[in-house]
């Protein structure tokens, strides 16, 4: 039977759960918002040129917005059917119109790529480099936006001490060098302040300040060590990034020149080339930073 044929139908049974593919259940691979958070059925994948596979839900109005990454058992786990193609050669696609039918699932059918409908895929919108650029804040005026912050919280607290007690005095130093230790930790943390990032899927450059003089640092991607971390307080939701190269840490977040989307555009890059899969936490942090983005 020719590789357009039809595949064989038949009702799901439980040795279909089992994974198949002979790739890594890690892998990465590209979907869409609309299969991963939607729940809507993947109709159209691929086994691109480069080995990259990818589990979409057959729209043809994609955005870089709408990819997605997660690793091959995750979408095994999201449809099982899928593992009828674990054969699949590189440069081939296979596409179905609808999920199950009477409740067989629906066959795929498979075709060179060069001859399925025109899709421009999520692994072309997601691009393989990234470049992210800023007009850096200087350390000055980093080390200014801690101190001012020390001094409203020391106000406020002053206010309320001694609008409590007139014996305030001792409570109210304490605070305010609590609060003091803790900013100039956070001073010390973006003294080394990532500016300008760029990365292919290998090569990595990364332009930062150390205090207020500009350094220049290249790498490889597998030389990263890479977290986001959440740091949500009562007062709204927070995260950051923090990266590790060469025995040198740095700590990116919103608060001065990066926004959400470039932290999850720069944290997905780097898994994605990493080749790591992202945790539910990191799924669920990806997604409120995109949501705060908007």
């Amino acid at each position: 039977m020719g590789i357009f044929s039809l595949f064989k139908q038949s009702k799901m049974d439980e040795k279909e759960t089992k994974f198949k593919f002979t790739e890594s259940k890690n892998k990465a691979v590209f979907t869409c918002k609309h299969v991963l958070d939607d729940k809507e059925p993947i109709l159209y994948l691929t086994h691109d040129s480069d080995d990259d596979w990818q589990f979409l839900c057959g729209r043809n109005d994609h955005t870089e917005e709408d990819g997605k990454i997660i690793s091959l058992k995750n979408a095994v786990d999201i449809d099982t059917t899928i593992n009828k193609l674990f054969e699949m050669p590189i440069g081939l696609g296979a596409e179905r119109k609808k999920l199950v039918i009477n409740g067989f699932p629906l066959n795929f059918r498979l075709k060179h790529l060069d001859i399925l409908r025109s899709l421009k895929t999520l692994q072309q919108l997601m691009q393989k480099k990234i470049n992210i650029e800023h007009q850096a804040s200087s350390f000055p005026k980093r080390y200014g936006y801690w101190f001012l912050s020390w001094l409203a919280i020391v106000a406020v607290g002053y206010i309320i001490s001694f609008a409590r007690s007139e014996n305030a005095l001792v409570p109210f130093i304490i605070f305010s060098s609590i609060i003091g230790v803790s900013i100039l930790l956070q001073i010390k943390r973006t003294r080394m302040y990532i500016s300008d990032f760029y990365s292919d899927s290998n090569k990595v450059m990364i332009r930062f300040l150390k205090g207020n003089i500009e350094t220049e640092l290249k790498t490889t991607l597998d030389k990263l060590d890479i977290k986001l971390k959440n740091t949500s307080t009562s007062l709204g939701f927070n995260c950051e990034i923090r990266l590790k190269v060469e025995n040198k840490y740095f700590v990116i977040e919103d608060r001065f020149d990066w926004s959400f989307l470039e932290m999850v555009q720069l944290f997905e890059h780097v898994m994605h080339f990493k080749n790591e899969p992202l945790s539910e936490g990191d799924k669920f942090n990806l997604s409120k930073m995109r949501g705060k983005s908007k």
